[in-house]
Formats: structure tokens, C-alpha cells, sequence
């Protein structure tokens, strides 16, 4: 062996010599020299220890850092999905899944009938702030609170923290104000509107208002400064009478009510006299009656009087027709009274002097009767014979003239004198 050293180090001469006597051992080794080589748990294997080793990943893979990928990661044959973004996990053993770049989505997709579960109690967001499932419910929520909640049986729609809110259940949709004093908006944006479909028959009721407290009721209200605002409801009087009304909550006037009889009460009336369909209280005015067109009038001036009123007309006329064509009409003319036939005839005249003017002949058809002191009364029944004479002058023997007059069908006169 004395050839060879020459050719080499001291270091490998004296290995080598020692192999050659087979005396060589790992503790032989010099330092710098690798005898063998360990893996690390769930991060890589080595096998064997010693000679030809090799180096493999284990099934079960933890790494110590971040983890990052160019392209894609594979579980299986499968893809993960996320083609050059990071999983990283932080101090306090949570994990996430954060986008790379700009604008990169994130997107689970499981196959066939598969989930993305989450475990019971477990939370998909951030704390206060997610989706939150346990064993019996599913929450949505904002700020630590819930607002959606659902269970088996009822979806819960909550706002403010309150208890209790929109729900959904096998009987029905209730809408709920939570708290106290709190308003329910509904506000359609643009021509959309708030509508209620009937689910079948047309008899389906589609929007019912019902409160035990106060009369239950829809306002519609308006933009103006000061708005205007409209009660439509039941209850006008208590809350379980019945009465349908519509309320001017600007002025505070009931304006019209229904009730059980379906009479109609307007002009403020809450009470059903029972003496028509439709009811008005007593007026002093024609702004408290029925109007026709601007002018014309009809109101109940007292329970004695019925007033007919044309305020500014000179002349009004009340007309009775019979098949379309005019009849009789009564006609106010200042302060006398005219009473027609036929359309336009005044058949008589009464003037403010109670002096009433006939048009045509005065037809009696009935006896006369007593009438008291300072009336007369003239009847159609005519006899024979007189009476004794009286202390009245006697008649001359010719006449001023004679009244021609019928009794019956035979035409007679009466002889009429000159004023003494």
C-alpha cells in the first residue's frame, strides 16, 4: 500500500488503510462525515437511516411555515382550487384562505350532493360577524346579535337586537315591530309597489291588520311640510265595535263610517240612527248637507226642517218629473212661491203676502165645512131654500153683473153689486 500514498490526503490514506484491514467503524469517522440520516415527524421520512437513503414525504403532512404554490394543490386527484393563492395559519390556530392579487375570488365547490360543513357550534365569518350553525339553529349575524335565525320551524328576521321579528312558519307570515314604538317600512324604490297576492280562491283574504290594543288601522300619508295623513280602519268608536272608518288624523275628524247595519254615516256621525242607508247630522248650512255640482244643496236643518238652498241664485226652482218629462216644479222667486204643471205653467202664484193667484178656475169638490172665526170655506154642494131675512140692506133689483160658475155639469151665474 506504501504505492498509493503519495496520491492521497492523510485523512483518506488512513480510511482507506483501515478498510483494507477491516478495522474500520462509524467511530472512525472524522468530523464532516454524514454516518446516517433521521427524518422528521410529519414532515419527512427517511429510509433507510444508512446507505442508499431516501427521502419522502409522509401521508400526513404538517408544514412548519407557509405554504405556496405556483400553479395548484392537489388533494388526491382532485384539485383544491387555489391556483396561486395561500393558506397560512396564525398564532392563535385559525386558518385562512387569502386571495393573491387583484380582484381573485375564492370559490368552494363541492361535488355531487357534497357540503362545505360547518361543525356544530362552529362559525362561518368573523367574530360577532358570520354565519353561525349549532345543533338546532342557523344564525346570520352582525355586531355579535342575530338577525336571521332559522330553525325547523320558524325563520326569525331581527333588527336592533330585539327578540322577536319577521318569522316564517306553518301558520303564516307575521310582520312584528320590535321593541317599543318602533315603526315596520316597506319602501319600493321607482313604480315598484307593496303587493299582496291572494294564494287561491278570490275570497282569500290578503292583508289583515289586527291589534287588541288600539283600533286597528292603515295610514297613508303624503310629502307635504305638515302632511296629510289617513286613517282607514275598524273600530271607530272601540276597538270591537265593528265600525269601519276613515279617519283625517291631520284634523283629527272622523270623516265616514260603516256600520254592522252597512249604513253610511258621513259629516262626522258615529252613531247608526237607523233611519236610512246614508246618514247626516243636523246642519245650519248647506256646508253640511249633500251638494249637487257648486251650487245646489240639501241638508237637515232641524228635526222639523229639510232645506233646499242654491246660494247667489235669484230664482230656484224644484222639479218633479214623470217618465223624463216635467211634471210640477215649485219655484222660489224672491219670497213668493210658484207652484207649475206642464214644464214652465204656473198654475198658481202664492206672494210673500200669503195672496195666492190662480192661472185657471178654482174647482171645488168637496162640501164646506166649519172653519172658525174669519175663515171662509166654500163648498161644491148648493140647496133650495133661505133662511129668514137678516138686517141686511135688501138686494137692488139689477145687478153690477154676474160670475159665471158651474155647479155640477149645469152652467149658472151669480149676481155680483157694487160696494156699499
Amino acid at each position: 500500500m506504501a504505492g498509493l500514498y503519495p496520491s492521497v490526503n492523510d485523512r483518506d490514506w488512513n480510511l482507506l488503510n483501515k478498510i483494507c484491514q477491516n478495522t474500520a467503524g462509524i467511530a472512525d469517522l472524522e468530523a464532516g462525515d454524514v454516518a446516517s440520516v433521521t427524518g422528521t415527524t410529519n414532515q419527512i421520512t427517511a429510509s433507510p437511516n444508512t446507505g442508499a437513503v431516501v427521502l419522502s414525504i409522509p401521508s400526513t403532512f404538517i408544514a412548519p411555515g407557509t405554504i405556496a404554490s405556483t400553479t395548484t394543490i392537489k388533494a388526491g386527484s382532485s384539485f383544491i382550487g387555489l391556483n396561486g393563492q395561500t393558506i397560512t395559519g396564525n398564532a392563535s390556530g385559525a386558518w385562512a384562505i387569502t386571495a393573491n392579487g387583484t380582484n381573485q375570488s375564492i370559490t368552494l365547490t363541492p361535488s355531487g350532493t357534497g357540503i362545505i360543513a360547518i361543525p356544530d357550534g362552529g362559525k362561518l365569518g368573523q367574530t360577532g360577524y358570520g354565519l353561525y350553525v349549532d345543533s338546532t339553529q342557523v344564525q346570520l349575524q352582525a355586531n355579535s346579535t342575530s338577525f336571521i335565525t332559522g330553525t325547523s320551524t320558524v325563520t326569525t328576521l331581527r333588527a336592533g337586537g330585539s327578540t322577536t321579528g319577521v318569522f316564517s312558519s306553518t301558520a303564516g307570515i307575521a310582520l312584528t315591530a320590535l321593541g317599543t314604538n318602533q315603526s315596520i317600512t316597506l319602501t319600493p324604490s321607482g313604480t315598484g309597489q307593496v303587493v299582496a297576492t291572494a294564494g287561491g280562491a278570490a275570497t282569500a283574504q290578503l292583508l289583515v291588520l289586527a291589534s287588541a290594543a288600539v283600533s286597528p288601522a292603515i295610514e297613508l300619508k303624503d310629502a307635504a311640510g305638515t302632511p296629510n295623513r289617513w286613517w282607514v280602519g275598524s273600530g271607530a268608536v272601540s276597538t270591537t265595535d265593528g265600525k269601519f272608518f276613515i279617519y283625517d288624523a291631520r284634523q283629527s275628524a272622523i270623516r265616514a263610517v260603516i256600520g254592522t247595519t252597512g249604513n253610511l254615516l258621513v259629516g262626522g256621525l258615529t252613531t247608526d240612527g237607523t233611519n236610512g242607508v246614508i246618514q247626516l247630522p243636523a246642519a245650519s248650512a248647506i256646508a253640511g248637507g249633500v251638494g249637487f255640482g257648486t251650487d245646489w244643496g240639501l241638508y237637515r236643518l232641524s228635526s222639523t226642517k229639510f232645506a233646499i238652498d242654491a246660494p247667489g241664485a235669484g230664482t230656484t226652482q224644484v222639479v218633479w218629473k214623470n217618465n223624463g218629462g216635467e211634471a210640477v216644479s215649485i219655484t222660489a222667486s224672491g219670497s213668493s212661491m210658484l207652484l207649475g204643471t206642464n214644464g214652465t205653467t204656473t198654475a198658481l202664484t202664492l206672494d210673500s203676502s200669503q195672496v195666492a193667484t190662480f192661472a185657471q178656475c178654482i174647482k171645488i169638490s168637496g162640501a164646506a165645512t166649519t172653519s172658525g172665526a174669519g175663515i171662509l170655506s166654500i163648498g161644491n154642494t148648493t140647496q133650495s131654500t133661505v133662511g129668514a131675512a137678516g138686517g141686511a140692506s135688501a138686494l137692488p133689483a139689477t145687478p153690477t153683473g154676474y160670475i159665471k160658475t158651474f155647479i155640477g155639469s149645469t152652467q149658472f151665474v151669480i149676481p155680483y153689486y157694487a160696494q156699499a
